[in-house]
């Protein structure tokens, strides 16, 4: 984890100030040493290019695809339906569920929320505003674009680059 931060942080960064805001999307539970490497490479590029500074906000979100919770547009017990795609619930300060494939896109069916939890902070956050952006991101669908993905790209793309490994293909050189 420290490493992957340090080398996508140093891509082709040439701006003049430094990054204000770096946010992680992981695919399950961030780890103790995985904190630890990510607080460890955030100190090390302070010191190394001026790319981050000691304002430098850092925020790692786990968003998982399965959870058994459920959400649903009810004007009473009786009349109960799907979900409008963006609804958001907050359970509490740092975890709320998110519905980024709902109504219109599902017909049939219950639609599936993804949690999503603040696992490490080192700046305020506002969580609908980290959910809102998890949704913007699941709209990116370049196969479909009338139709949302249901993960984040960040996390669809890491899933199919992964894929791919497991699958014995070299991939290198992809381009952020």
């Amino acid at each position: 984890m420290k490493d992957g931060l340090k080398q996508v942080v140093n891509v082709d960064y040439n701006k003049t100030e430094p990054i204000e805001r770096i946010i992680i999307h992981r695919d399950g539970e961030l780890l103790n040493q995985e904190k630890e490497g990510l607080e460890q490479a955030l100190n090390e590029l302070k010191g190394e290019s001026g790319v981050v500074d000691d304002d430098t906000e850092l925020i790692a979100l786990d968003i998982r695809k399965s959870t058994a919770y459920r959400l649903f547009d009810a004007e009473d017990e009786d009349n109960m339906d799907q979900p409008k795609t963006g609804s958001f619930v907050q359970i509490d300060e740092s975890t709320g569920l998110l519905t980024t494939l709902g109504k219109p896109f599902v017909s049939q069916g219950t639609s599936n929320p993804i949690l999503i939890s603040v696992e490490m902070a080192n700046c305020d956050y506002d969580l609908r505003e980290l959910a809102k952006d998890i949704l913007y991101l699941s709209e990116l669908n370049w196969m479909n674009p009338t139709r949302n993905m249901r993960i984040p790209v960040t996390i669809r793309f890491a899933e199919a680059v992964a894929d791919m490994r497991e699958e014995g293909l070299e991939v290198s050189d992809i381009a952020l």
